[in-house]
This record gives C-alpha cells, structure tokens and sequence, in this order.
C-alpha cells in the first residue's frame, strides 16, 4: 500500500473510502460518485487503456496520473489535486514533527 494511501485510511477514514477510492485504486474501483458524465466517460475508457493498467503498479499515483494526463487530462487533475491535498498535509506534519526535535 502507497504511502499515500496509508495516509488517507490513517486520517480519513471515512473521507478516504467513501469519497476519493477512484483517485488512488482507478482500476479496481467501480464507484466514481464525485464525476461529471465526462469524468465518467473518462474514466471507463482509461480502465480499458492497457498501458495503463501496465503503468499503475509500476509507478507512484501522481507519476501515473502524469502519465495518464495527455489523454484523460479531467480526471488526471482530479486526480492529482485530491493527491497533492493529502501529500502537502503530510509534508506539513512532518515539517512540524522534525521542528519540535
């Protein structure tokens, strides 16, 4: 497990499962409840992208949405801001834990 996504079940539990499982599993998932019609539409067709699907366990979660950006650019920035929200509350904790030692 990502260490991202170890961050949202340790954080938000219930935010985690409930909202953003399409963003951090795109390939598992099959709910995606916070989509337009387009998103969704953008979504099925990388879930049969098999570059893609090749890509994902290779790389991090935003090196792949990077990758995935050229085609499926509305779920890629998605994507990428619900995982840079998470990253940059980790980055601050760690910031704080490291000046208080």
């Amino acid at each position: 497990m990502s260490g991202v996504q170890l961050s949202l079940q340790n954080y938000f539990p219930k935010f985690a499962v409930m909202n953003f499982r399409w963003e951090v599993i795109p390939f598992e998932i099959s709910e995606s409840s916070n989509l337009s019609a387009e998103g969704e539409e953008q979504l099925i067709d990388l879930r049969n992208e098999p570059f893609l699907q090749a890509l994902f366990p290779q790389n991090s979660l935003d090196e792949f949405w990077r990758s995935a950006y050229k085609s499926y650019s509305m779920i890629s920035v998605k994507a990428i801001k619900t995982i840079l929200s998470f990253a940059s509350s980790r980055l601050c904790e760690y910031g704080f834990s490291a000046d208080r030692n």
